[in-house]
């Protein structure tokens, strides 16, 4: 699989940065995303854990579509970008995926909600979301075919030169996940 380069940044005026994004990418259609994360406990060294996904996309003409995927990704953050290594599936069932999970020790640690907009620029997936108990958020992702340090400087830069095209100052971008902020709201 692909190598994902990308960062999220909060927004503080999602409508002004929507408009801004419109001007500079193409829109490709609204989304919800809900997520349950597991772990299993007798593996500290698995970190990310198994994510399962209930996504519905909605393409610009209405049509909707239901999808369910299990995502595992090996992380590093280098100065607020991820550089994931993920692998992804789609499954028919989720309830059946997360009964497997639980028979074999996993237990779930959190889930999140993420509603918003996805649009695309050449080879960038623009996402402006908004997390259930967190806020509004930018996200800016490129694939590259494997990890290339060369190929992962110069997608970095994309990545940096379009957050400054939406005007969105460095200092926004989080490099915690989602998940670790949301844990640390309880």
């Amino acid at each position: 699989m692909a190598t994902e380069v990308e960062l999220k940044a909060w927004v503080t005026k999602p409508d002004e940065i929507k408009t801004k994004i419109s001007a500079l990418a193409v829109f490709r259609g609204n989304f919800e995303k809900n997520d349950v994360y597991y772990h299993n406990p007798s593996d500290f060294n698995m970190g990310y854990g198994v994510r399962i996904r209930k996504e519905t996309a909605v393409d610009p003409c209405g049509k909707s579509k239901e999808t369910f995927f299990v995502t595992y990704k090996l992380k590093e953050i280098r100065g607020g970008i991820e550089i994931n290594d993920e692998k992804e599936f789609e499954v028919s069932s989720c309830a059946a995926f997360e009964e497997f999970l639980v028979y074999f020790g996993f237990i779930e640690i959190a889930r999140k909600q993420k509603k918003g907009s996805v649009f695309a620029n050449n080879d960038m997936i623009i996402e402006l979301s908004e997390v259930n108990g967190l806020g509004f958020f930018v996200e800016l992702e490129i694939l590259i075919p494997e990890k290339d340090e060369k190929l992962i400087d110069t997608e970095k830069e994309k990545l940096f030169d379009f957050l400054g095209r939406l005007e969105i100052p460095m200092e926004q971008i989080e490099s915690r996940s989602y998940t670790a902020m949301l844990a640390e709201k309880i």
